[in-house]
């Protein structure tokens, strides 16, 4: 009986020693890391800053592929987006040859500027659907042809003179009014994005 007595009371006194159980704390989730040559440190992704206003170079690649004597600009801003509306108003008549040239029968440009969070993943969204709908569609001249040697990754589509690139951070949308398909369009849907990338500082 006294050795059942001991058993019992130590059979306590180790489950009065045992700690109680504890629930695990929620896992926040870890930090973006960079690895340098003195180990790993954290490294959130940079945010581009979408400009105050139209970067001057818009314009004035705009009056020189037209021609105008006169670019008119439309303004549209949010926190993230910048829409820069132009419109060439008259031709220089010293430039009047000039319209038979490359991009010079194009009118005016639309160029939309996003630095929003998920800017690089929406334009990447954009691709794919273009390329699907010029499959579906049977229309070859709707399939985004991609440009080398700006921002990470940039489409030229002849058909609706649009020209889109991107950075990680920055979707720079370049929206042409052209009457026909002239040949330079596309060289000038590049420099406006080229330039519009450049203003977000990527």
């Amino acid at each position: 009986m006294i050795a059942l007595l001991l058993t019992g009371c130590s059979s306590h006194a180790d489950r009065a020693r045992s700690p109680a159980p504890v629930s695990p704390a929620p896992v926040s989730p870890a930090p973006v890391l960079s690895v340098s040559a003195t180990g790993a440190t954290a490294s959130p992704p940079a945010r581009s800053v979408v400009p105050a206003r139209c970067p001057s170079a818009l314009r004035e690649l705009i009056g020189h592929a037209t021609g105008a004597a006169v670019v008119s600009l439309r303004t549209q801003r949010a926190s993230d987006l910048l829409r820069c509306t132009y419109s060439a108003k008259q031709i220089r008549s010293g430039d009047a040859a000039a319209r038979g040239s490359a991009a010079s029968n194009c009118t005016g440009a639309i160029i939309v500027i996003n630095t929003e969070s998920l800017a690089f993943t929406d334009f990447q969204r954009w691709t794919v659907e273009t390329g699907q709908n010029s499959m579906w569609t049977h229309d070859p001249a709707l399939n985004p042809r991609p440009v080398k040697g700006i921002g990470v990754e940039a489409e030229w589509v002849p058909e609706q003179r649009t020209f889109e690139t991107a950075s990680f951070s920055a979707w720079i949308a370049v929206f042409l009014t052209c009457p026909t398909r002239p040949s330079g369009a596309g060289a000038l849907g590049a420099a406006l994005g080229r330039a519009g990338l450049a203003a977000t500082g990527r």
